[in-house]
Parts: C-alpha cells; structure tokens; sequence
C-alpha cells in the first residue's frame, strides 16, 4: 500500500520502498500513486530529469481520468524538480499549469512559493493575498511563508526570518522550518538555523513523507535540508559538517 511505501522510505528503506510502489501500479489508482512515489524517490536521489520524465506521463494519465487534483500535485513536484536542478523557467511554467487545474490553498501556496524563488513577484503577490485572505490559520501561515521567501531573494534576510517565524507561531509546519533555517543562515543567526533543520531531520523527520497530510509524496524536500545543515554547522565552524554534506 502507499502507507507501507512511504513507512519504508522513512525507514531508509529505499530499494523496498521502489518495490512497493512499483507493485501499486496494477491496483485502482494505483498508477497515478506509483508515479508519484517513484518520482519522489527519485528527485531524492537527485534523479531530477527522472522524476521529471516520469511525472509529466503520469500528468497525462490523470487528465485523461479528469482526476485534476493528481494532476496539479505532480505539477508542482515537477516544479520542485526543475527548481532543484536549476531550471526556473520551466518550474515557473509547471506551476501555471497546476493552477489552471487546482485552486486549493496548497496549490496556491506551492505555485506562489515556486514563484518567489524564481523571482517572479508579480505572479506570488496575488497569491499571497488570496492565502492571506484564508480562514484556516494554515493557509495564513504559507501566505508568511511566501512573503519570506520573497524577502529572502531580495537580499532581506531577517525580515525573512521574521515572516517565518510568524508563520509558524500562527501554525507551525515542516516546510515553514525549513524555510526559517534557510532565512536564518543567510541572517548569521546559525543557531536558530541549527534548531529548524534539526526539526525538519528528526523530531519532525517523519512528516516530510507527505508535507500536506495527504496522500502526495514529498520526502524528496528532506535532501536539501541536509545541505542546508552542511552549511549551518560551516557557519559555526563544526568539523562535523561533511557529515551533513
């Protein structure tokens, strides 16, 4: 079952996880899992073309299924990948694309924080707004959480780190985190960086799994956390960074 694939990658068991979600292609729905899952485990792996190649197939079968929730979902995967290797156009064009199939806050949010890295704020402040302008204090807080990112790519980290510590006072979420670590390094504060992605690699290792509670992989955003650690334990001069690395 998914649950099984997920329990096993988060044990470490990778080549275990494969075999469970390669086995869920033959059951009801189960390709569009499978596809998920594969490619996650992919982009964990740095396999991004992989994951790329295997997630724009599987977008095509859940269009043709009209399930345009997976659709969006593996759209923004995609957009994660091709951030991660560098390619921000064609991340910027899979997040337009997931939005003209979803408009769920966590569609909102992964398309607008997509946005804000590749520097596209006239795309993100739209989003934000309509995050901010959620009832549920999860979509409030994403909506700190792009304004972050955005401050973070100006240049502004501590005002960065200001929105995603408010974020997560508001409700406190792996990604937001992972975020704040990211801010914090770029402020110099590496202690505050060292307590967010010890977070994110152990307390809260396991909800990396599935970022949203659903039933969409995302363990892939666990590598660079990893390499964010790297640098926070550089910043305080710890020989034991190339562990992190």
């Amino acid at each position: 079952t998914l649950a099984t694939a997920m329990a096993q990658l988060g044990q470490g068991q990778r080549a275990d996880a494969k075999k469970t979600y390669e086995g869920l292609a033959g059951m009801r729905r189960g390709k569009s899992f499978s596809a998920s899952g594969l490619a996650d485990i992919a982009s964990l792996e740095g396999r991004f073309g992989d994951a790329v190649r295997i997630l724009r197939a599987a977008v095509a079968d859940d269009l043709a299924a009209e399930d345009t929730d997976s659709a969006a979902a593996k759209l923004l995967a995609i957009a994660a990948a091709e951030l991660w290797r560098g390619r921000k156009d064609a991340a910027v064009a899979a997040a337009d694309e997931a939005l003209m199939h979803a408009q769920d806050y966590r569609t909102k949010f992964l398309a607008a924080r997509t946005f804000a890295e590749a520097g596209e704020v006239a795309k993100t402040r739209p989003l934000v707004e309509a995050l901010d302008n959620e009832i549920p204090k999860e979509a409030r807080a994403y909506a700190k959480i792009v304004q972050g990112v955005l401050a973070l790519n100006r240049g502004h980290s501590r005002r960065a780190v200001i929105f995603m510590e408010d974020a997560n006072t508001l409700f406190s979420t792996w990604i937001g985190q992972f975020d704040l670590g990211r801010a914090a390094i770029e402020a110099g504060l590496f202690s505050k960086a060292d307590s967010a992605f010890d977070l994110c690699l152990n307390a809260r290792r396991g909800e990396a799994l599935a970022l949203f509670a659903d039933e969409q992989p995302t363990y892939a955003y666990l590598a660079p956390a990893y390499y964010y650690l790297g640098r926070t334990r550089q910043g305080v001069k710890s020989n034991r960074y190339a562990e992190a690395y």
